[in-house]
């Protein structure tokens, strides 16, 4: 009974609230403004952020949900609607909205505000990275790029206030493979089309929203969260969903000839392996591999010739460190140039770095992107192909250690989550334990990749899950984890 009257209590206030906001909307821009048109936008305007914000406030998990699947779609903007220079995007809308969604519940406190595990650690990182903005010899060049992240930023907040039980946890695998298959499908289309019309990669749609690099990193996470769902799920849509994505990934991989993504497909797949130690468990595993490892090598053999080639030049580079495409020759040569010039510099401004996002102004090697807001190719500076000499060349060594330490940080605390875990729980622990892993590895090769995050985001949602469902027990992440009771 007390909690009924607690719930129509928190209705009435947030009802007063919005029938509040109404009326003032309504009198204000009634009397000052003559225009009738003008009233008429004003207040239809008004009435639909009412509308959002209602909607936002009842179902800000379906909003997370959203912006997730259209995280990727860095392309891709709504039309006629931008702020400034910058095009808004519907990951922008889908962001905000949970962020707008959640902090209404928490302040009117029908949830309390989970602090993800290890924040002091990311508090130095984004306190750090946003001190840099002070440096910037290009304001304009890096305020888009810095919005951005902290929409990055928001999502990873959002995703750890959802995970609150194992049935929000559900739905976000569920969101999760529905949006792989979309993905890797359209991917390998899209990869067929650029062989089949010999066009550049950035003229199509699909490649516009994904660097190479990126998409193969993505496919590690994919695989090793279908091994995950075909283990444990017991829904056969699920395990069908799982199984067409570990035949199809490496398809995909094929268009990619990333070496720095293969290397991040066997490292998480090895880890995920190494977590999982039980006997029957391993079986299938190893059967299960062995038969996508046959799919995969005939799928290589039989791919057109141009990226086939590329594709087993890089693997066959791995190995002997050498390589007979010049592609590939081009590529390891000037990456080892910028990281020994990018070194110095970090010697030069070790606390600050150059600023955020200014390296493409000091990078001695430049190059021709593509943007999508202007439909145009510009020539920059190349970006450093590591995450974490990039983090120290634009932020500075502080922001490194925060970033890193809270990595360090996060993984342990999920190695140890996993013992007080039940299984459902632990294999999808395992699983992105093994990508957070994957993503570092395809990091060292890779300016950044668009899926860590949202990945480290569930990680951290998984760990406080774990902690609801066994009340307590990690007594570690009581003493670290603060939480603010409204």
């Amino acid at each position: 009974m007390t909690h009924n009257n607690t719930h129509k209590k928190i209705n009435l206030t947030f009802k007063s609230l919005f029938v509040f906001l109404s009326i003032t909307l309504l009198v204000v821009f009634s009397t000052v403004l003559l225009s009738a048109e003008w009233i008429i936008i004003v207040l239809s305007a008004g009435l639909l952020t009412i509308l959002g914000l209602s909607i936002a406030y009842k179902w800000p998990d379906m909003f997370v949900i959203l912006a997730i699947w259209v995280h990727f779609l860095k392309g891709l903007f709504i039309p006629k609607l931008s702020l400034g220079d910058f095009g808004t995007t519907p990951f922008m809308v889908f962001v905000t909205l949970a962020v707008v969604g959640y902090g209404l519940q928490i302040i009117l406190g029908k949830r309390q505000f989970v602090l993800p595990v290890g924040f002091l650690f990311l508090l130095i990182f984004i306190g750090f990275t946003t001190f840099s903005l002070l440096v910037v010899q290009d304001f304009r060049a890096a305020i888009g790029v810095y919005f951005r992240t902290v929409l990055d930023w928001a999502l990873f907040f959002v995703i750890v206030q959802m995970i609150v039980s194992r049935k929000r946890m559900q739905q976000l695998i569920y969101a999760l493979l529905l949006q792989a298959v979309v993905v890797v499908s359209w991917g390998i289309l899209a990869g067929i089309q650029l062989e089949r019309l010999n066009v550049p990669r950035n003229t199509l749609f699909f490649w516009r929203q994904f660097q190479k690099n990126d998409f193969a990193a993505y496919l590690a996470i994919v695989i090793v969260i279908a091994l995950a769902t075909i283990l444990v799920s017991k829904i056969r849509w699920e395990k069908l969903f799982s199984l067409y994505l570990l035949i199809m990934a490496p398809l995909a991989w094929v268009f990619t000839f990333s070496r720095g993504g293969f290397l991040a497909i066997v490292i998480s797949v090895g880890v995920f392996i190494a977590l999982e130690r039980r006997k029957r468990i391993l079986q299938r595993l190893f059967i299960m591999l062995f038969i996508v490892g046959l799919f995969s090598l005939t799928t290589v053999t039989l791919a057109p010739s141009s990226t086939r080639d590329l594709a087993l030049d890089g693997l066959i580079s791995i190995v002997s460190g050498e390589s007979t495409a010049q592609r590939h020759t081009d590529t390891i040569e000037f990456r080892f140039a910028l990281a020994e010039y990018a070194t110095g510099i970090i010697a030069e401004k070790p606390i600050l770095g150059v600023g955020f996002n200014q390296w493409q102004f000091y990078s001695p090697v430049k190059t021709r992107i593509y943007e999508a807001q202007t439909g145009q190719f510009r020539e920059v500076g190349f970006s450093i192909h590591n995450r974490f000499l990039l983090i120290a060349a634009n932020s500075g060594i502080i922001a490194l250690v925060g970033y890193i330490g809270y990595l360090i940080f996060v993984i342990l605390l999920g190695v140890r989550s996993r013992r007080y875990a039940n299984q459902w729980t632990k294999t999808y622990l395992n699983a992105f334990i093994s990508s957070i892993i994957g993503i570092q590895v395809a990091l060292l090769f890779a300016p950044f990749v668009v899926w860590e995050w949202p990945t480290l985001g569930i990680l951290a949602g998984l760990i406080n899950l774990v902690e609801i469902e066994t009340k307590g027990t990690l007594s570690l992440m009581q003493r670290i984890q603060l939480k603010l009771k409204t």
